[in-house]
């Protein structure tokens, strides 16, 4: 039985694997005079991004979307390459950053890092999706599994543990808002203790310095595209909190 349930894991996890490279730009409205970087996940690419990116242009902010390699990636050049990638995002405007999954932390080190910090003129707001701050649980229930080795260094960092990938680098230094997942997977409900989103749990995303967190009823993949998810970013780019209905 647990064969089986590794051959389905890894198959889903080898669905994911997908490739890219560059910057996408969308603008749909200049009406707010606003920008929005939107960085993606493991294994995924700007196309995965489209639904948010299209629902923070009708709503009237410039979007700007990275496109960037993960799997089989060195994460410090997967660090190099979306910093560039940000900058030539930078055009003067006031900018906001959503992150899902893994992006969290590619934003997270560029901010971190007061070089690039500066170059933006007016920080917004910062939104994690889903972003495994301290490591993935299926990450390391897959350690020994021949499809970390495949992942390469970027997958294996999202490992818990002192070297995971969002203590290499570093505290967080702006207030972020943290979205997490309790809509947990059948696949992946056994590595879990306590509510995830099938791939994050919920205290995997906390962060020390939040300015505010919320959680909602959906799975980890699914956050791309869910309503709700899309209403709460909005909100926090706008209030600087979520909208709390309880």
């Amino acid at each position: 039985m647990r064969n089986i349930t590794i051959m389905l894991l890894t198959t889903v996890l080898l669905l994911m694997l997908s490739v890219g490279i560059g910057v996408s730009y969308y603008q749909q409205s200049p009406s707010r005079d606003e920008l929005v970087i939107v960085v993606h996940g493991l294994a995924r690419s700007d196309n995965a991004m489209w639904l948010i990116e299209t629902r923070l242009a009708n709503a009237g902010y410039d979007v700007c979307l990275l496109d960037y390699k993960t799997i089989g990636q060195d994460s410090q050049l997967l660090f190099a390459d979306t910093e560039q990638q940000i900058a030539r995002c930078l055009n003067g405007q006031k900018t906001h950053f959503v992150g899902h999954s893994l992006g969290g932390l590619v934003i997270k080190n560029f901010l971190n890092k007061s070089s690039s910090h500066n170059n933006i003129a007016d920080l917004g707001e910062v939104v994690f999706v889903g972003t495994p701050n301290h490591g993935s649980e299926v990450a390391d229930a897959l350690r020994d599994h021949y499809i970390m080795t495949l992942g390469g260094d970027v997958t294996q960092s999202l490992m818990q543990g002192s070297d995971t990938l969002g203590r290499q680098v570093g505290k967080n230094t702006i207030p972020v808002g943290v979205i997490a997942g309790t809509k947990s997977n059948p696949l992946t409900a056994k590595y879990f203790t306590a509510a995830n989103d099938g791939f994050v749990s919920v205290e995997s995303t906390k962060l020390a310095n939040m300015k505010d967190f919320i959680t909602l009823p959906v799975g980890h993949s699914a956050m791309r595209y869910d309503g709700e998810v899309a209403t709460q970013i909005m909100h926090f780019l706008e209030n600087g909190q979520f909208h709390h209905r309880n």
